[in-house]
Parts: structure tokens; C-alpha cells; sequence
């Protein structure tokens, strides 16, 4: 399956004193046609964008609940603990209630433990209306100078649909551009975007790489993760949905090679070791 990622115009900042509902509105207009109308070579509205400052992506999404369920679900930490570590590259989620904090320990696509991944330390607010509901993490600093990580959820009721935003972003540095540089010299240098640019000569698609790429594939990882949540989000019983959404996740990814690193089994086997180390640091934050 190919997956189109419009991209061909920048993703549209939101100002403070813009009205968020409005904002939601005009989303909804640009993304309602590939939304209402899937299809195997564009199967969800994806954005995403890699410049010298800034890497970013947003997805519009409809969910199958009410704007009131979505406010209960993600104004918890310990669903979205539940939800991120999905994502091949956190390694564990934990949070702090009393600071209303979460920290991400982001690694390598392997298994590790937290102490050879690096912290982000985000702080968590919502905003809520009779209408819109918004849940921000947002952390200041990350590694190699890196800073202003952003992950936003949006939701509001248009048209009689719960329809919704997924932004991800953060700011990068001369440091973490040159590693990004040597990294696609290298390793990367023959991974893939998500993005069709264009076909080849034998009508084969030709993928987006580089830079553009690799805010494709991170963009798509996370929106997986909400996503397998909120199929699962019947399941009452937080392991065996975290158990569901570990198999939904990887089976989506399967569907696009370009998201392949490694075997069910192996991530599997990662994210299981990942999740008691998590665990158990959790049970040690909860103690303080």
C-alpha cells in the first residue's frame, strides 16, 4: 500500500489568540475529502515537514468516540504512558502527577533500558471547552541542543463527527543537523519516506528520503500509537489493551516496508522487557 502524504503546503501555525475551533475547521476542510474518501494509494491525511529549524508533522483524524471521552482518555498521563512506548524509539514512559510531568526516555530502535536513553521531560496541560478539548506535552530541552518538542492533540465535534489533530514538532540545532547529515550518509542513506514524489519508469512508486523522510516515518509512529488506542479503547483491562495495541501497532507498520526495522518477535520481546523496566520505575515514582 502507498501512502500520499500532502505536503505541498506548509503545516499552518496556530497563534495564541487564534480561535483553536476555527483553526480545527479549516483542517477539516483541506483533509475532509481524502478522510471521507480512503484509498489504497492515500489512505489518511499526513503532513509532514523537515527544514534547518524545524521538524514537524500533523494528522487529521476522525475518532469513534464523543469529544467528552476523548478529554477523559488523554487528560490522564498514565494513558498516554500507555499509548507513546509504542513507538519504536520510546523506550519508557513515566510521569509525575504532583509536577503534572511525563518523561520519555527516547533511544535507539533496539531494546534498551531508561539509563541508555535520553530523558525528555515534558510538562502536560489540557484545554477544555463545550467543544474542543486539547492535551499538550511539551518539554524544552533534548539532546545534541535540541529543544521545543511539542506533541498536541485536538479534538471537536464537526459535522456530527469527533474529528481530530495530531502535531508533532520540535526545534533542531547546528548539533543535531550534522548528526542528521552523518546519519543519512550512512545509516539511513537508503531508508525510505513514506511520500510518493513520483513513478519510475516501470510505474513503480518513487518514495521521499533524506530529511523529509525521516519526519515521515517518526510522524506516522506516533500516529499509529493514538490510533491503535483508540480502537482498543473498549478494553477496560490496561494490559491486555496495551497487549492489543502492541500487535494493532506492529501490524500496521507491517503494511509499509519503509517502517520495517525489525521482526514481531523482536519487537515484541523489546517492548515487553521496555514495559516492566517501566513498570517498576513507575511503582518507584508512586512511592515518593
Amino acid at each position: 500500500m502507498a501512502l500520499v502524504l500532502s505536503i505541498q503546503t506548509p503545516i499552518l501555525a496556530v497563534t495564541p489568540n487564534s480561535d483553536p475551533v476555527l483553526a480545527m475547521r479549516a483542517l477539516y476542510e483541506r483533509a475532509k475529502n481524502t478522510l471521507d474518501n480512503p484509498s489504497p494509494e492515500n489512505p489518511f491525511y499526513l503532513q509532514a515537514e523537515n527544514t534547518k529549524e524545524i521538524e514537524s508533522g500533523e494528522a487529521a483524524v476522525y475518532i469513534p468516540l464523543s469529544v467528552k471521552e476523548v478529554s477523559s482518555a488523554l487528560g490522564t498521563l498514565g494513558n498516554w504512558c500507555n499509548i507513546l512506548p509504542l513507538h519504536i524509539n520510546v523506550k519508557t514512559c513515566t510521569y509525575n502527577l504532583a509536577g503534572n510531568e511525563m518523561t520519555l526516555y527516547m533511544g535507539r530502535k533496539h531494546y534498551q533500558t531508561p539509563d541508555e536513553a535520553f530523558e525528555l521531560v515534558y510538562s502536560f496541560k489540557t484545554i477544555s471547552t463545550d467543544n474542543y478539548f486539547a492535551a499538550i506535552a511539551h518539554a524544552d530541552e533534548g539532546p545534541l541542543s535540541t529543544s521545543d518538542y511539542q506533541i498536541k492533540l485536538e479534538f471537536t465535534n464537526i459535522d456530527g463527527k469527533t474529528f481530530g489533530r495530531i502535531f508533532v514538532a520540535n526545534h533542531q540545532s547546528w548539533i543535531s543537523r550534522k548528526g542528521m547529515n552523518v546519519y543519512l550518509s550512512t545509516l539511513g542513506k537508503d531508508k525510505k519516506g513514506i511520500k510518493v514524489t513520483e513513478g519510475d519508469a516501470q510505474g513503480n512508486p518513487v518514495y521521499s528520503s533524506g530529511a523529509e523522510g525521516v519526519a515521515e516515518r517518526n510522524l506516522v509512529r506516533y500516529y499509529f500509537a493514538f490510533m491503535t488506542f483508540f480502537d482498543r479503547f473498549t478494553e477496560t483491562n490496561t494490559e491486555k489493551r496495551y497487549e492489543a495495541q502492541l500487535h494493532d501497532w506492529f501490524k500496521r507498520t507491517e503494511k509499509f516496508p519503509q517502517l520495517n526495522e525489525m521482526s514481531e518477535s523482536e519487537y515484541l520481546d523489546s517492548k515487553h522487557r521496555e514495559r516492566r523496566n517501566q513498570l517498576g520505575l513507575q511503582k518507584t515514582i508512586n512511592a515518593l
